[in-house]
């Protein structure tokens, strides 16, 4: 296994949101929102070379928050994969489209599909779509599954019996997965992402018994950012 962490970067100063990291893996996240990554898309050059200039490890690279069957989707998918090719990167990973219409949904599954076969062909790092809650999602966990599709797992999207059970049928397939595990804030009620304990550790030793070679990424909010380096340092020390 690999253990890496989540790094959002944006293009103001690439060293604010880039430094400090060693020799650490990471995922590298992209502008999720498309207008910020439409005004940046002609820097990612600026993004390659700050990344080889600084020995940067990237496992991952999370895409911006684009719709999958959308017209838009090679306009600014082939540039991303491409920067992933670039940078050396093991898997992009892309979000599936919230409330598809369940009416639809084989439609615009079709055409997603087509445009992910069709950037695959230019690139040889995988797409892989992320299991994310909610039945109108583009792709559900399920659906990844039926159309053999890579997965990224996200633990603190699934419920514990779900995540076993993809893990017992799908961990071929599995590329990655998050980790974090969730909790209420009792003031504010804010959901809060923390340290992995618990369910979450079950879920990485149910892919260590099956000799998995795939990724964990820790993802947590911003408050909790300066956990992610001794998290993973631990996560690391327990599993390999």
């Amino acid at each position: 296994m690999k253990f890496s962490i989540r790094r959002s970067v944006h293009f103001d100063d690439f060293s604010q949101w880039l430094s400090g990291l060693g020799n650490v893996p990471i995922e590298l996240a992209l502008p999720h929102d498309m207008q910020e990554f439409w005004s940046i898309v002609g820097r990612l050059d600026e993004l390659k070379e700050y990344v080889r200039d600084n020995n940067i490890v990237v496992n991952s690279v999370h895409a911006p928050h684009g719709r999958l069957s959308a017209n838009a989707f090679l306009s600014w998918a082939l540039p991303v994969m491409r920067f992933s090719f670039r940078i050396n990167a093991r898997f992009c990973v892309f979000h599936p489209e919230n409330h598809v219409a369940k009416a639809k949904k084989p439609d615009f599954q079709t055409t997603a599909l087509s445009y992910i076969n069709a950037v695959q062909a230019k690139t040889p790092v995988p797409i892989a779509i992320e299991t994310l809650t909610s039945n109108s999602r583009l792709f559900t966990p399920g659906e990844i599954v039926q159309h053999n599709l890579p997965m990224v797992l996200n633990a603190s999207h699934i419920a514990e019996q779900q995540a076993i059970k993809l893990i017992e049928q799908y961990s071929i397939n599995i590329v990655d997965i998050r980790l974090s595990e969730k909790q209420i804030d009792p003031g504010p009620g804010k959901v809060l992402r923390v340290s992995p304990e618990g369910f979450s550790l079950s879920v990485v030793e149910a892919l260590k018994l099956r000799k998995w070679n795939g990724s964990v990424t820790l993802e947590y909010l911003q408050e909790n950012r300066d956990r992610l380096l001794p998290d993973r340092d631990r996560l690391e020390s327990m599993f390999r």
